[in-house]
């Protein structure tokens, strides 16, 4: 049986895991264009290219802020020295907001696609939009608040007690909204998937 890894030897694979994952997505960004182009002229494609590029963009910058907090948090774990210039707390909150504009641009993805599959009808996005504006709110409102206050330790980082304790009260808020996310992206995908479903055993 290996040993358990350590510290910075846990933080080195999280950071590869990452680099590994954006690169899956650059691959699946590169096959969305180029099947994009293909299309070119036919409806919705200029929506979704500009939806598809401002994702990518957002997914390059969530992948460099998890980087850099991995790159700094080892090295205050080996060296017990911070990254000039890197607040980590500020690190958090902003990853927090890019990854909220990822959820937000992949929701938009899927709700216009159901919304002209399903012939224009709003009603049949209504109630995945309503979560959607649910979420949204309890993330402005509740969870970005709780990382904005929350006490910062200059000496142990994001890793202090008190900065634990303040993000631990808001635990139920982050469950909600990624909850009410969920439901709403599961549902759009079930209706896109279902037209489908009637569209091949009708054929």
């Amino acid at each position: 049986m290996s040993p358990n890894l350590t510290v910075p030897e846990l933080l080195l694979v999280t950071a590869c895991i990452q680099l590994l994952v954006y690169g899956g997505n650059t691959v699946l960004f590169g096959v969305s264009m180029f099947l994009l182009q293909r299309r070119k002229g036919e409806r919705g494609n200029v929506y979704h290219t500009i939806m598809t590029v401002l994702l990518f963009v957002f997914i390059t910058i969530e992948a460099t802020l998890n980087t850099l907090q991995a790159v700094a948090a080892m090295r205050m774990t080996t060296k017990g020295q911070t990254i000039n210039g890197v607040d980590a707390s500020a690190s958090n909150t902003v990853n927090l907001i890019v990854l909220q504009l990822v959820v937000m641009t992949s929701f938009a993805i899927l709700a216009n696609r159901c919304y002209h599959i399903w012939n224009r009808s709003l009603k049949i996005i209504a109630l995945p939009t309503l979560m959607v504006f649910g979420e949204t709110i309890i993330f402005y409102a509740l969870v970005v608040p709780a990382y904005v206050h929350a006490p910062r330790h200059l000496v142990k980082g994001t890793d202090s007690p008190e900065y634990t304790e303040a993000l631990d009260r808001q635990k139920t808020s982050d469950i909600v909204a990624a909850l009410l996310s969920m439901l709403a992206d599961t549902l759009l995908t079930i209706l896109i998937g279902n037209i489908f479903l009637t569209l091949g055993i009708s054929m």
